[in-house]
């Protein structure tokens, strides 16, 4: 087991940390994982929000009927047009590559498939980056980005239609400003920035500016330097409610279709049960989706400044509250915990520090922490390996029938057992369908062209 541990520590240190080497490395795993067209529904509505960006007609969904007849992510907005109730940032993300097939002549959403590859890739570089800045040093931070890029459900993200990977992007890009004691002008431009892009991709990344906003009360800063956090703070929310006021007529309307449901559910037991759903529970838990986050356990404890831990606070508490009592915690038929998934690179920053006392434990005489550290990890990989090969659609779609066989349960409380049974763990599906089934992998589909067709 020591040779293990020995093996795993080597090969993951042997990585070049040339920035250069590490993109063209992840580019390579990146397409070897990529998969084919666009699947979910989600995500065909927001490429059609791009195409018809691209066409010129504004945010509205091209051809919406098939979403208008079941009232499904959306409503219908002052102009009579339909409106979906995401924020717009994954749609502007697929806007260049609707641009490029329109030129290539490629299947429609075939390249937008690959949208977020390169989010993923600069997300993974800008961690390396940000983990140098803050004094890691090379190796542990070399090994701690590949355990984020190809360990954690970031993998699985950067080949779906989701706009987790793009909200992660910009957290973490807010995230170094954050943690210093004395900001630079240039970091509260980069934390601007950040939650600018955070919130195009997910609305309730706009509660992010509580934490901009005290950037404001950091020593040293000029008036028009505070003036230009509070600015920088206060943009991305004004922007997306005019965006709800353009289309609804009114700031507070973002579109949700009005099924009845209650948004929010703010009793203790709600929240109670997300709160295992999302952290250890088999079926979304991030315990068992990301079993390396155990690693920091090891890390030891930071020493931040009460300033910059209030502002990490105000960055991932409300955003944390937000998720725990909307009805949807679980994001729907998706890869594990997803609306963790964008706290994840901020989460990972003591991850070098975790890797360099494992390593001194090792260098001790005490050869099981290492031994330990590359089971978590190799775990991790595995499991990353069943969401990369199976898509979690068709996955669903074969698991129905045997879950509706085998389960006595009344339909009402059926949804809510499958993401808190372990008996309908997503993993178990994945798992089986990996064994007997060809992989959901891109280069499958360029030999044999699936018949996905968005505008079909």
């Amino acid at each position: 087991m020591e040779n293990v541990g020995s093996l795993w520590n080597e090969l993951a240190m042997s990585v070049p940390s040339s920035p250069l080497r590490l993109a063209l490395l992840l580019a390579i795993v990146g397409l070897a994982t990529a998969s084919g067209p666009l699947v979910t529904t989600d995500g065909v509505m927001q490429y059609r929000v791009a195409v018809s960006l691209a066409h010129g007609e504004g945010f509205a969904v091209q051809d919406p009927e098939a979403f208008r007849r079941t009232d499904y992510g959306g409503r219908t907005g002052l102009d009579g047009r339909y409106y979906a109730q995401f924020s717009p940032g994954l749609s502007l993300l697929y806007l260049p590559t609707v641009l490029a097939e329109r030129v290539l002549g490629t299947p429609p959403a075939f390249l937008a498939a690959l949208a977020n590859l390169p989010v993923w890739m600069l997300l993974a570089l800008l961690y390396e980056s940000t983990l140098l800045r803050l004094g890691a040093s090379p190796g542990p931070a070399r090994t701690a980005t590949w355990i984020l890029a190809l360990a954690s459900p970031l993998l699985v993200y950067a080949k779906e239609d989701f706009s987790e990977p793009l909200a992660g992007l910009g957290i973490l890009l807010m995230a170094e400003a954050l943690l210093r004691d004395a900001p630079r002008p240039s970091d509260l431009l980069r934390a601007g920035a950040g939650l600018l892009l955070a919130s195009l991709a997910r609305t309730e990344c706009a509660t992010g500016g509580l934490a901009l906003a005290s950037l404001a009360l950091a020593p040293g800063l000029s008036v028009r330097r505070r003036a230009g956090a509070l600015l920088a703070a206060s943009l991305p929310s004004a922007l997306l409610l005019f965006y709800n006021l353009h289309r609804f007529g009114t700031p507070f309307d973002f579109g949700i279709p009005q099924t009845g449901t209650n948004a929010f559910h703010l009793s203790p037991g709600a929240i109670a049960t997300a709160a295992y759903g999302l952290f250890l529970s088999p079926n979304k838990g991030l315990l068992f989706y990301f079993p390396a986050i155990l690693l920091l356990l090891a890390s030891p404890r930071a020493r931040l400044s009460r300033a910059a831990a209030l502002r990490i606070t105000l960055l991932v508490v409300p955003l944390l509250a937000v998720h725990l009592s909307w009805h949807s915690w679980m994001g729907g038929w998706s890869w594990g915990p997803r609306r963790l998934v964008p706290l994840l690179p901020l989460a990972c920053l003591p991850l070098p520090w975790a890797i360099e006392r494992i390593e001194r434990t090792h260098q001790a005489g005490r050869p099981s922490a290492r031994v330990a550290a590359a089971t978590i990890v190799s775990l991790s990989l595995f499991v990353q390996s069943l969401g990369v090969l199976v898509d979690f659609g068709h996955a669903l779609t074969y698991a129905a029938p045997w879950r509706s066989e085998s389960s006595p349960v009344v339909p009402k409380r059926a949804e809510i057992l499958t993401w808190l049974d372990p008996r309908y763990s997503p993993m178990i599906d994945h798992l089986r369908l990996a064994m007997r089934e060809e992989p959901d992998l891109l280069l499958r589909y360029l030999f044999r062209p699936c018949a996905a067709d968005p505008h079909g």
